[in-house]
């Protein structure tokens, strides 16, 4: 490992229902939280967070069950993904946010649900659309 692979700290916050949610913060600049997919964990985008890291300050949470944060507890839902999600925006005053997977899911609803989050990047979040009457999922490269 060189030293900038080794240059990121580790960090909590507690999300509105007391969980603790651990994250990865790298880098220098404006705040850009990435949001891991299902079967993921936030070390997945470390990659991608030191090659952002340049030009942000990167903010990689492990959601609830993984990594670094606490288990999900009872109704767990994606309400609760997003206040994970808001929890850290508010603590760290990020304005970005990116999602992979279900974690785009995640991303896009913490955008809509706070007022902090000024862009997002989407990759393919699995969302499954109704068109003449056969269900179809939408997947394919970023979305705005």
């Amino acid at each position: 490992m060189n030293m900038k692979e080794q240059s990121y700290i580790k960090d909590y916050v507690r999300s509105i229902d007391g969980t603790t949610i651990g994250y990865r913060q790298l880098g220098q600049g404006p705040g850009l939280i990435l949001v891991h997919g299902g079967m993921m964990t936030s070390q997945h985008f470390m990659q991608l967070g030191l090659k952002l890291s340049d030009e942000f300050t990167v903010y990689i949470p492990d959601c609830r069950g993984r990594g670094l944060s606490e288990v999900h507890g009872e109704h767990y839902n994606l309400t609760k993904e997003s206040e994970d999600m808001q929890a850290i925006a508010n603590k760290t005053g990020a304005q970005y946010i990116f999602g992979f997977s279900s974690g785009a899911i995640i991303a896009l609803q913490t955008a809509l649900a706070t007022a902090n989050i000024r862009k997002v990047a989407l990759y393919e979040p699995p969302i499954v659309v109704k068109k003449t009457g056969q269900l179809f999922c939408v997947i394919g490269g970023p979305r705005i």
